[in-house]
């Protein structure tokens, strides 16, 4: 390691950036980071992210960590709660703050690959309060993460085509968006107000359980 300044200062913020580097390695895959609560609410429910010029998502190594991680905790039949996250990305070879780990996450869930759930429940990205909630002590027990089941393309295709026909809005080509883009419209009784669809319920809708 080499000093350029003797400086007691110098020294010593030379010596902590070598000593964060060589302990946590992966420090850095979050290259976005967030600081604030609203920050991460933000991440959740933004229809618009910026890539970089390769394509990436900014934090895709970040990304990729935690599905891998997911993936593992899956097939051992782990329950991922918040408070178990956020103890394996606190710490080595992670280092990420609070608010990164769970803007990581609430990335992932933006762009429809992991999923809150609470009381065998899914949680919808834009429940209010719901970064609060998470960090509460009682919710990260009780709020759980894992990777959301893959969608089966011709199933994904029917129900954006029956959206065309029955919601007022252009359906999102993502799945889960779309989900909820039914459900909203179920819950307004938008669907069932149109004329020859008085019939329509909940078993009769892709995506929709």
């Amino acid at each position: 390691m080499q000093i350029a300044s003797r400086e007691t200062r110098a020294v010593l913020l030379a010596g902590l950036t070598y000593l964060i580097e060589n302990v946590y390695t992966k420090l850095k895959y979050v290259e976005s980071g967030f600081a604030t609560e609203d920050e991460v609410g933000n991440a959740l429910t933004r229809n618009f992210e910026t890539l970089k010029t390769d394509g990436e998502y900014p934090n895709a190594a970040a990304h990729n960590e935690v599905k891998s991680w997911l993936v593992d905790e899956s097939r051992l039949h782990r329950r991922v709660s918040i408070r178990a996250l956020l103890d394996k990305f606190t710490k080595r070879p992670f280092g990420w703050s609070e608010f990164n780990t769970l803007g990581v996450v609430a990335e992932l869930v933006n762009h429809g690959k992991a999923e809150f759930r609470r009381a065998q429940g899914s949680i919808s990205a834009k429940e209010l309060g719901l970064v609060q909630k998470l960090r509460s002590k009682k919710g990260m027990d009780e709020y759980l993460v894992r990777l959301c089941d893959e969608v089966d393309p011709a199933s994904l295709r029917v129900a954006r085509d029956l959206a065309h026909e029955f919601l007022a809005d252009t359906p999102p080509s993502d799945p889960v968006k779309l989900y909820e883009a039914y459900e909203t419209a179920l819950k307004d009784s938008s669907i069932a107000s149109k004329p020859g669809t008085t019939d329509l319920n909940r078993s009769s809708c892709p995506l929709v359980s």
